[in-house]
């Protein structure tokens, strides 16, 4: 009997690793750059920017983990934050898409809206896909800036994507 409960206490203590890394804390900050003229798209964010992706369930936001990062990203120095969350997530070895948008619902659409798309392997494969909205008084939108780029980032490291005036910071922790 002993060597059955030591036998399944090291059992345990093998996978453990492996149970923990099968979720993985995201952080993703969308910002603009001051100073650089925005890109403005000849169309403007479609009606279904979500497509089939998924809205995140209260229960998978976390706390952010990139404070001391958010606090240098300030119109002193230049930046405007427009997106900033950070939740948990399940690992996947096909594509998952995540809907995510900032500010006041106005008809459908958001100030910044999109999906973040992401494929975990060795690294992460990550599309990601949002529109910076601009409205005209009535509430209708008037314009957009496209920010679509894919990239394989590592895990644990703080990742920078630049894309003209806007660009974004992503980390992936194993948990």
């Amino acid at each position: 009997m002993r060597q059955l409960v030591l036998g399944f206490l090291l059992f345990v203590t093998y996978c453990m690793p492996s149970w923990a890394a099968d979720t993985h804390h995201i952080e993703v900050i969308i910002f603009r750059q001051a100073g650089v003229k925005p890109v403005i798209n000849s169309r403007a964010a479609p009606d279904n920017w979500q497509a089939d992706a998924k809205q995140l369930e209260p229960e998978q936001f976390r706390s952010s983990l990139l404070d001391n990062v958010v606090s240098k990203l300030t119109n002193n120095n230049g930046y405007q934050i427009l997106l900033h969350r950070a939740w948990q997530q399940t690992n996947s070895p096909s594509f998952k898409s995540v809907a995510l948008s900032s500010g006041e619902d106005v008809f459908g659409h958001h100030p910044i809206e999109g999906t973040f798309t992401i494929r975990q392997d060795r690294a992460n494969e990550i599309e990601l896909n949002f529109w910076v909205n601009q409205f005209q008084a009535d509430g209708s939108l008037s314009s957009s800036e496209h920010f679509k780029q894919t990239a394989v980032i590592p895990y644990k490291e703080l990742s920078y994507i630049d894309y003209g005036s806007l660009g974004a910071l992503i980390r992936v922790l194993p948990q």
